[in-house]
């Protein structure tokens, strides 16, 4: 389980609540659009926590952080936030202070259990919906808490921060927040099956990185097929013949089968390790 997933579930614990985790496939919600797309849902069944700075615009040291809870399908209104916080102005804050504020990277900020005291205001648009999902630590970690359970939880008040159709709001991505029955990943002890997986993902960080793994494949097989020539070579004592030319042709396949899971399961983890550690670099939806 990873170390955000504990810290909260252990947060979550202290202030008298039971999450149950779910992890979905790194990369799988990097917009709403991806999040509805895996889930099965639309983008109004989805809940953004938001960290804002508040106070003086002309005077940024005598800011204050704050976090603005809003559905997914709509936008936060910078003004009616600075309304709800007592403020003259609110704006956002970069990666760097998100992550002090709260101990989490941007796209996976929970509603609590952050590392400083962040006020918190929710949309009353949230009302609609009995439950709904939250970022757990990480783009790809979520859990499901009801609604009012949420607001005691985060000591949140309640305020109008979504923006009208009329007016011109900073646009933010949503993060992945549903309230759909289906288990669509797998929660962290690999308990739940994936049944959904967007075809664009890719097990492979890059294209350079599958250049790099088919080279290391040719390679492995060009090195094997050659032990194993050495070894029939001195083996028979012939350099030529069918049982030669056989067990040189399985050794290079054999090499060049055993470098491409190797290589596979490497990127793989590059992978995860990014999504996990370098979410603030992604244009990611799961909160932030």
């Amino acid at each position: 389980m990873h170390r955000n997933a504990l810290a909260v579930i252990d947060a979550a614990r202290a202030i008298g609540l039971s999450v149950e985790v779910v992890e979905f496939p790194a990369g799988a919600a990097r917009t709403a659009a991806d999040a509805a797309a895996v889930i099965g849902v639309v983008e109004g069944q989805i809940v953004k926590s938001l960290v804002f700075a508040v106070g003086d615009p002309d005077d940024h040291a005598t800011a204050r952080p704050v976090m603005a809870l809003v559905c997914g399908d709509d936008q936060l209104d910078v003004a009616r936030l600075a309304h709800a916080a007592g403020a003259d102005g609110a704006w956002r804050l970069d990666a760097n202070a998100v992550r002090h504020a709260t101990g989490f990277p941007v796209g996976g900020i929970p509603p609590f259990g952050h590392s400083s005291l962040l006020p918190t205001f929710a949309d009353t648009r949230l009302r609609r919906f009995a439950t709904v999902w939250a970022a757990a630590g990480t783009p790809s970690l979520v859990f499901e808490v009801g609604v009012d359970a949420l607001i005691t939880a985060t000591g949140a008040a309640w305020a109008e921060l979504a923006a009208s159709t009329d007016d011109d709001p900073l646009v933010l991505a949503a993060p992945l927040t549903v309230t759909h029955p289906r288990p669509v990943g797998r929660d962290v002890l690999g308990t739940v099956p994936l049944t959904a997986r967007p075809p664009q993902l890719s097990a492979l960080p890059s294209v350079r990185a599958r250049i790099a793994a088919f080279v290391a494949i040719l390679v492995g097989g060009a090195l094997g097929g050659l032990l194993t020539y050495g070894v029939m070579k001195v083996w028979t004592g012939r350099t030529s013949g069918t049982r030669v030319g056989v067990w040189t042709v399985l050794g290079a396949v054999g090499c060049a089968f055993g470098v491409g899971v190797l290589v596979t399961l490497v990127l793989r983890a590059m992978s995860e390790w990014r999504s996990l550690n370098h979410a603030e670099d992604l244009p990611t939806v799961l909160g932030g």
